[in-house]
């Protein structure tokens, strides 16, 4: 499965709603992406030590 073509202010967008409680249905609605492609973000940017979604990680990690 190809990744989503998110821009940087997108995945900040992920990540602000992610802090601040938002479902992942309203993720995904306020994005445009499907559930698959918010999953596959969320294992691109995901901080295992400090638990939580990076937007520059999932960004940067398949450069």
């Amino acid at each position: 499965m190809s990744r989503a073509k998110l821009s940087y202010d997108e995945r900040v967008l992920i990540e602000d709603m992610q802090r601040t409680g938002a479902s992942r249905k309203e993720i995904c609605e306020a994005v445009g992406i499907t559930s698959l492609e918010l999953q596959q973000e969320y294992n691109l940017g995901w901080i295992k030590n400090e638990k939580r979604y990076s937007a520059e990680k999932a960004q940067f990690s398949l450069k």
